[in-house]
């Protein structure tokens, strides 16, 4: 009785997040369904990050939403782009048609379409992607006042400043548990657009990150910018004791089979907390989690508040797979060779694997050959002679010793190191939960659950149902929460005369058994009420018209529930106009210029440093121009230099004024130094201004009346952005770093928590790349090395680098 107590206590406790569940395509929505999904998100063919995955055209995304909604699943659509002014009408009415077939919320990047979403369908959800860069209670507060119902929280937040946001903020939070990594902060990175023209802001990141560079002075190559895959699978506990409203999974260029794994076993221990108050993770799950995919094993760290080496996989940066041993001889048949691996036995080999070998080549570099086994041979004991060809039989646990696998079509080295990368085991039994099921028919297991009600008068029979909100199949203990509006739809009632004699009660089992025949459709039968009136001589044949009459008017009921309509009138929709404050806000950053031109009859410029120190040490800028100084206001603080210390400097270097900057990333340390001295930032600021590069200043510095200028991490991409930030009383707007060049200098090609410990960086083509570990800052960033200055034009940001 006690132990019953407190796992009523324990569940009365914790409030169950939302598990949200990546969808690349068809196979992985089913997969993502039928496995324990309470959301799922997706993309359709254009303005979302993952342009490369199947995605869904608006046909496909109607059905999806349709499938996802009769099983009480919410459908979350990516529009996680910046978008360009010719993008924004064209999104814009492609949200307007989401919205019509009920897509529960969108996730937005862009600031400038979330407010024409927000002008147009103020009723339609918005969530803040990752790629808003939000880190901190400002941020996530701010966000809950332009429209966003919930923040997707950066990666690189450590458990106590998730904490924060959650007791502090009045907004949702998402928080991602597994997954890739990317190495810079989400929303900030150009390195692949700067080199490959392929732009992760546009949602075709060609990933040179995964990529081997090498440092200065050493000519080992090593994937210095690949991250492990991210999980959290040993924290769930102290994240849903957090109150955080989703887990989010990432992954919409994986396959079905590992949308299948990752979620049932996410479910699994989500629904064992929340029922239980404590959860244990198999060994069994723990494997599957690694062999379904990898890199490097996995990382908590940033939860943990660490960003050291065992963040990274920076020996090899694709699927490790789960290691088997080494090889130990090799023997040619004909065109293939098979080897012998000295094999940990508890990792069973069978035919249907697929396994990589890894050595270095002469040079050293790492190689890799991979194959499918169709040809096993094992060791027992002493006994080397039982041959397997062709089979799925695995290895038992009495076998030990080593394993002779083939077929290889190129010699393997002696020493290799052996890796299952996929299991023909796991992909069978995660396959197991999708196969034979399409999003039209199929016998499902994720099912609603309905009450149905049967009874008469002298004329008709009656059968009347409504969803009842629970789910059926291995589900059915643990999904208890789904769709709120399910619970609220009036029951539907279909009916049908009745014709012939009364006949003996016996005949009460059939038309139970017939009412609960449901296989196929989304429902399963949860209740079944038979009024004493019932003429027991009904036919059977009725009695499964009624039911297929009831099945498909709730169908069509819970899903037209969804729709919408708009509530502004579409010919009053639009892009819109400035707003009166913008057309009458003086525009103060075209007088800043002016006055500065006119004193000195030159072009100006601001020039960025990323610390004093570069400020300092910076004596070749061009004196045909007249200069600003862009300059981090956390390192003046640090630093302790004064008014008029820094006045002699500038005066000493050319620069006719000087601007304070919070970065695009100040989570840390940068944060801890403006909070604990927020006297000498307000008398640096007031009569100033500063550039904010992150929305978690905003507010501080917009109540104590200081002039606020955008930066280039707020990511203003278009003029409906330009025109919220102005809005939002920002009297001067840096353009993203989207839209930079080589005339901007060194800007920042990623910001990342990771610091890594060398000066420069060199690539494949021998490009180098400064890396920049600066003393206010827990971040690092990475630039263009030996930038020179340039004819920049007027009002032009230049990057300075030494």
């Amino acid at each position: 009785m006690k132990n019953e107590l407190n796992q009523t206590e324990n569940r009365m406790q914790y409030t169950k997040p939302e598990l949200l569940i990546p969808v690349g395509g068809i196979e992985q929505l089913i997969a993502a369904v039928e496995n324990g999904a309470d959301a799922v998100y997706l993309g359709g063919n254009a303005f979302n990050a993952r342009i490369s995955a199947d995605n869904f055209d608006i046909v496909e995304m109607e059905k999806a939403v349709e499938f996802c909604h009769l099983r009480g699943v919410k459908v979350y659509i990516t529009l996680n782009t910046l978008m360009r002014d010719d993008q924004l009408e064209p999104a814009l009415n492609y949200a307007k048609k989401l919205y019509k077939i009920g897509v529960d919320a969108l996730i937005i990047q862009d600031l400038g379409l979330g407010k024409l979403i927000r002008e147009n369908m103020p009723d339609f959800e918005m969530h803040l992607s990752t790629q808003g860069t939000v880190f901190g209670v400002g941020g996530a507060s701010l966000c809950k006042k332009l429209g966003y119902s919930r923040v997707v929280l950066a990666r690189e937040m450590n458990l106590e400043q998730i904490s924060s946001v959650c007791e502090t903020s009045q907004v949702e939070t998402e928080v991602f548990v597994h997954g890739a990594l990317c190495f810079c902060f989400s929303g900030q990175c150009q390195l692949s657009r700067t080199f490959g023209g392929r732009s992760g802001n546009q949602g075709v990141c060609a990933q040179p990150c995964r990529l081997p560079y090498k440092l200065a002075g050493k000519s080992e190559k090593k994937y210095h910018l690949s991250p492990k895959d991210l999980s959290l699978i040993d924290h769930l506990d102290e994240l849903i004791k957090l109150g955080i409203n989703s887990l989010k999974v990432e992954g919409r260029l994986k396959s079905p089979e590992y949308v299948a794994t990752v979620t049932k076993i996410y479910r699994k221990y989500i629904d064992q907390f929340c029922k239980m108050g404590t959860y244990k993770i198999s060994d069994q799950d723990r494997e599957d989690l690694l062999q379904i995919f990898n890199r490097g094993n996995f990382t908590d760290a940033y939860l943990r508040g660490e960003s050291d080496d065992s963040l990274m996989s920076s020996d090899f940066p694709k699927n490790q797979g789960i290691y088997i041993g080494e090889s130990k001889s090799i023997k040619k048949i004909k065109s293939i060779y098979t080897i012998s691996i000295s094999a940990d036995t508890t990792k069973q080999l069978s035919a249907g694997d697929v396994i990589e070998a890894r050595f270095a080549d002469e040079s050293g570099n790492l190689k890799t050959e991979s194959t499918l086994i169709t040809y096993i041979e094992r060791g027992k004991k002493k006994n080397l002679n039982r041959k397997l060809r062709k089979t799925s039989q695995t290895q038992q646990s009495e076998d030990y010793g080593e394993v002779v696998v083939g077929d290889f079509s190129k010699p393997i080295p002696i020493g290799a190191k052996i890796y299952r990368v996929i299991s023909k085991d796991l992909s069978e039994r995660s396959r197991e939960s999708f196969k034979n099921i399409s999003i039209e028919s199929g016998k499902y297991t994720r099912t609603t659950g309905l009450h149905m009600k049967l009874y008469a008068d002298s004329e008709k029979v009656f059968l009347e149902g409504y969803p009842e909100g629970s789910f059926d199949g291995n589900l059915k203990d643990c999904l208890d929460c789904g769709i709120e509006q399910l619970d609220k739809l009036e029951p539907v009632t279909v009916n049908i005369a009745f014709q012939g004699d009364v006949a003996p009660r016996e005949n009460l089992d059939k038309i139970k058994n017939n009412l609960g025949k449901l296989g196929g459709t989304p429902f399963h039968l949860d209740e079944l009420k038979i009024g004493s009136e019932i003429p027991m001589g009904i036919k059977i044949s009725d009695i499964n018209a009624l039911r297929r009459e009831l099945v498909s008017k709730l169908e069509e009921k819970i899903t037209s529930s969804f729709k919408r309509s708009l509530l502004i009138d579409e010919e009053k929709q639009g892009m819109g106009t400035d707003s009166d404050s913008r057309r009458n806000q003086k525009d103060e950053s075209k007088t800043i210029e002016k006055d500065l031109v006119k004193k000195s009859k030159k072009e100006y410029i601001e020039v960025y440093f990323y610390s004093w120190e570069d400020f300092i040490e910076s004596s070749d800028a061009p004196e045909n121009y007249s200069k600003v100084a862009i300059l981090p206001l956390a390192d003046i603080l640090l630093h302790q230099i004064s008014q008029h210390d820094l006045q002699a400097a500038l005066n000493a270097r050319g620069y006719g004024d000087w601007y304070p900057y919070i970065s695009n990333i100040s989570l840390g340390r940068e944060d801890g130094i403006l909070e604990e001295n927020t006297a000498k930032t307000a008398e640096f600021v007031k009569d100033r201004g500063i550039y904010l590069g992150n929305l978690e200043w905003y507010e501080f510095f917009k109540e104590a009346g200081c002039k606020l200028y955008a930066d280039f991490g707020l990511n203003c991409y278009n003029a409906k952005t330009r025109q919220l930030l102005e809005d939002m009383g920002f009297v001067k707007v840096e353009p993203s770093s989207e839209t930079y060049n080589e005339r901007n200098g060194a800007y920042p090609l990623m910001t990342a928590e990771h610091q890594i410990n060398a000066d420069v960086l060199i690539d494949r083509k021998n490009v180098e790349m400064r890396i920049i570990n600066r003393p206010f800052s827990d971040q690092m960033v990475l630039t263009l090395n030996g930038i020179k200055w340039y004819k920049f034009g007027n009002s032009t940001r230049f990057y300075y680098s030494k």
